[in-house]
């Protein structure tokens, strides 16, 4: 019976299990705060709770990380002639997933937490619910010309950052951008392909 209940207060919680596969709610893509106040209250915040994301939450950040906007695929940041390189892996408790975009999936990378190899400030990563990884997919930047590959991944990424930034400012969460991130070793932990490219992580969860 005490099994019943723990696993019924996981559930409540909105808890994401290791599944190969996690299928996401529709993203709530009306209303909200308005930009200008949310371009205001934007801040970096380091007092991240360790309480867990809904999966609601879950499938409102990622959207507005890099989540497609369109019926023609467009993604809710810019990327140079529509290359859409850049992809978002979210660290869990219970593993690494890969986000879908199209399919609004997330797709296990590596069973196991991860979070504290998210970033040089083990307990803060440790103690976020999600860590968000962002990375550049080599194969697609190729259709770029060489010489402005990695300027315009960086641009991807940055406004995938500054998205995640505002919709954390709106929803009273707490998030900051990192850069100090041991990237060889996050990269062979989680098994990361080698067409993909860490460049930051970014913990978000309640503000304390």
């Amino acid at each position: 019976m005490k099994i019943f209940r723990i696993a019924a207060v996981l559930l409540c919680a909105g808890i994401l299990m290791a599944e190969d596969t996690i299928r996401l709610p529709e993203p709530q893509k009306k209303g909200g705060t308005p930009l200008m106040d949310a371009v205001s209250a934007r801040r970096s915040n380091r007092k991240i709770a360790s309480a867990p994301l809904t999966q609601q939450q879950i499938s409102d950040i990622l959207y507005v990380a890099a989540g497609v906007t369109s019926a023609d695929g467009k993604l809710s940041i810019p990327t140079a002639r529509n290359v859409q390189d850049t992809t978002i892996f979210a660290a869990l408790p219970e593993g690494v997933y890969r986000y879908n975009a199209k399919e609004n999936t997330l797709e296990l990378q590596a069973k196991g937490d991860f979070r504290p190899l998210c970033g040089m400030q083990k307990a803060m990563h440790a103690g976020s619910p999600m860590v968000l990884i962002f990375t550049s997919d080599q194969d697609k930047l190729e259709k770029l010309p060489e010489k402005s590959r990695e300027a315009m991944a960086a641009v991807h990424i940055g406004s995938s950052v500054q998205n995640v930034y505002l919709y954390a400012a709106a929803n009273q969460l707490a998030t900051v951008v990192c850069g100090s991130v041991d990237i060889p070793k996050l990269a062979r932990a989680i098994k990361l392909g080698p067409q993909y490219r860490i460049w930051l992580t970014q913990p978000i969860g309640t503000a304390k």
